[in-house]
């Protein structure tokens, strides 16, 4: 079957379908299985699945989608231009803004992240679910429910003490019942005021078939001190975690080894060209990664320089040398990765994985490597926290 033919066909339709679907019904018309596609492309199922439903809630950041797009067209024999233009299509409407343009680096040089490019810590690298990171979202509900319901009943017992203070204020006898003894009155006289509550109102002609009972006069009480209201507590304002720039995350500790040395067979070593092996210092870190079984995305800080995002495409691949090297991968399992010019391997069962270079800096560092702020840009682990606590200080103040 010619499979170019058939996708020209299919685009003569007037009906524009989301990438998902296009990439889901040319998948389907040559008869290859979604996990033939995952074991070609290296690609992890679940993504794949996210990816055919245009779930782009369910998926990493553009940078990684972009290239899943490419890697899948690929094996499918379809237009890189043709899937890429179905994809931000489908991206303005279903996320209903424009599909983030990507300006990789492959250089070592600083260079500050694009601010569109989210970040790929997103993606739990400690091989959880990604679920996993709404955890937070319970805690911080019921935290501000407990306030709003503590602050509710101190207005309404507040109100309540207000107005019985303000009934007490008078200079009117109290209008609780005052039980007085009999005595003779003049026929002229008032009624005696009791707590027993008469069947019927009390008239003159009731009072003078009763005995003579003498009037007693009820002096005026001395208004009652005013009951000074407590002070209230001064209250904090909630912290509206809309409008951090460092909204709270969670952070682990790395407990496992990251990697560990392999042997490979010969085409694997050829990857480690002459040239590369002659970078090779024995008094920094070294690590050469090749995107040898597909396309592969990384973001990496070697010392002090910034973060920075690179995308390989098959067979390419990038060196970087430095006294300390932290990175965190997509797709790592289409790479070959040689540290000190040896093979190690990085498993995990997501394709996403993050590497610290020495081995002995990795209980230094936490996950993720590299969390995004709401501002669009990477922070390593300790300085998102540092910031996250002082942002927290500034908010409760």
């Amino acid at each position: 079957m010619n499979h170019e033919s058939k996708s020209t066909h299919h685009e003569n339709s007037t009906t524009v379908v989301h990438i998902g679907d296009y990439l889901k019904r040319e998948r389907e018309a040559i008869k290859v299985s979604i996990e033939k596609v995952s074991q070609k492309t290296k690609i992890n199922l679940n993504i794949l699945k996210s990816l055919e439903a245009n779930d782009f809630k369910s998926l990493p950041s553009p940078a990684y989608v972009k290239g899943f797009v490419l890697s899948y067209a690929r094996v499918l024999g379809l237009s890189p231009e043709d899937v890429i233009n179905k994809l931000e299509y489908s991206y303005l409407t279903i996320v209903g803004k424009p599909f983030p343009a990507l300006n990789h680096s492959k250089n070592t040089e600083p260079l500050q992240i694009n601010p569109e490019l989210n970040d790929p810590a997103k993606v739990l690298e400690d091989e959880k679910k990604i679920e996993s990171r709404k955890k937070l979202v319970l805690p911080v509900t019921l935290g501000i429910s407990v306030v709003v319901g503590v602050v509710g009943l101190y207005n309404l017992l507040t109100g309540t003490i207000k107005k019985e203070i303000k009934s007490t204020q008078t200079d009117e006898v109290p209008t609780a019942p005052i039980t007085v003894e009999a005595q003779p009155v003049s026929e002229t006289t008032a009624p005696v005021v009791t707590d027993a509550v008469p069947d019927k109102p009390v008239t003159t002609e009731a009072i003078k078939d009763e005995a003579p009972k003498e009037v007693v006069k009820v002096p005026k009480t001395a208004p009652p001190q005013p009951v000074l209201e407590a002070a209230k507590p001064e209250e904090k304002p909630a912290i509206n975690l809309a409008k951090r720039i460092f909204p709270p995350k969670d952070f682990r500790k790395i407990n496992l080894k990251l990697f560990a040395y392999q042997d490979g067979d010969e085409a694997t070593m050829s990857l480690l060209n002459e040239e590369t092996k002659s970078k090779f210092d024995g008094n920094q870190e070294n690590v050469y990664i090749n995107a040898a079984d597909g396309d592969t995305w990384l973001s990496y800080k070697v010392d002090d320089k910034k973060i920075q995002s690179v995308s390989l495409k098959k067979g390419e691949g990038i060196f970087l040398q430095g006294k300390k090297v932290l990175m965190f991968f997509g797709n790592v399992k289409a790479t070959r990765i040689f540290y000190q010019n040896k093979l190690i391997d990085a498993p995990t069962p997501t394709g996403f994985k993050s590497l610290i270079f020495p081995e002995s800096e990795t209980k230094k560092h936490m996950l993720p490597l590299f969390p995004k702020a709401s501002n669009d840009m990477l922070y390593t682990a300790e300085e998102y926290i540092q910031r996250m606590t002082e942002e927290e200080k500034q908010v409760s103040n």
